[in-house]
C-alpha cells in the first residue's frame, strides 16, 4: 500500500474588518487586519487613524485553525479605535507585505 500526503496551500489573503459598523458616543469598535495563508509575513501597515484615538493596539495575534481537513494559518493586528469627534468616516485601506508581494 502506498499513502501520498500533500498539503495545498491556499494563495495569501489579506482583510480589514472593523466591528461594530456603527458606534455611539463614547463607545469603541475594533478594526481587525489579518494576513491568511501566507508563509512569510514581512510587514503590516495601518491606515492613518486621524480620526480616531487609539485606546489598544496595535496587538497581535496568530495561529493555525483545522477543519475537515483544511488548515487555515492566519496572523494579525487589532486595534480599539474612539472617534475624536461625531459623524460619519471613512478608514483608508491597509497595506500588507507577505511572500513577496504587496497585499491591500
Amino acid at each position: 500500500m502506498i499513502v501520498c500526503q500533500y498539503t495545498l496551500l491556499a494563495q495569501a489573503s489579506f482583510t480589514a474588518t472593523i466591528s461594530p459598523g456603527a458606534i455611539g458616543k463614547n463607545e469603541t469598535a475594533e478594526l481587525r487586519l489579518m494576513i491568511d495563508n501566507a508563509r512569510q509575513v514581512d510587514q503590516i501597515i495601518p491606515p492613518s487613524f486621524k480620526d480616531f484615538i487609539i485606546v489598544s493596539g496595535p496587538n497581535q495575534e496568530s495561529g493555525m485553525e483545522s477543519n475537515n481537513g483544511v488548515t487555515r494559518q492566519y496572523i494579525g493586528i487589532t486595534y480599539q479605535l474612539k472617534p475624536k469627534s461625531t459623524g460619519k468616516f471613512t478608514i483608508a485601506g491597509a497595506i500588507a507585505k507577505a511572500d513577496g508581494k504587496t497585499l491591500s
